[in-house]
């Protein structure tokens, strides 16, 4: 019993020690507000020597499709873990945030979403 209980537990220290860290994070706030829509994000990035940019911006969810994005470059090791960035004067509608960290050379190492919603005024105006 002791043995199985050994192996169990060197078992799940492998798989935390294996297991992939989040390359990035986005966080929109405020998810829900009314038009016109002012949302900041907060993206965090974790550190990596290939780091080379990142892209942060939003799809529009309903039928007529916008697209906007920033990508900014990267320093590796160096750069900030932590970017902030404001889209101003969003119409109506569901959206999707993302963020994408990209690594030498030009390849995909994580991507980060969370929907976020513009509401129509109150009072209708």
């Amino acid at each position: 019993m002791k043995k199985l209980l050994i192996l169990l537990f060197c078992l799940s220290a492998l798989q935390v020690k294996g297991m992939a860290e989040d390359v990035v994070s986005v966080r929109v706030d405020p998810a829900f507000q009314y038009a016109p829509g002012n949302v900041r994000y907060v993206t965090r990035i974790t550190p990596h020597k290939d780091n080379i940019y990142y892209c942060v911006g939003w799809v529009s969810e309903d039928a007529h499709v916008y697209e906007r994005a920033s990508c900014q470059q990267l320093n590796g090791i160096y750069s900030p873990r932590t970017f902030y960035i404001e889209f101003k004067s969003l119409g109506l509608g569901n959206y999707e945030a993302f963020a994408e960290v990209y690594r030498a050379p030009n390849r995909l190492a994580g991507r980060a979403r969370q929907a976020f919603r513009i509401l129509p005024p109150l009072g209708g105006q």
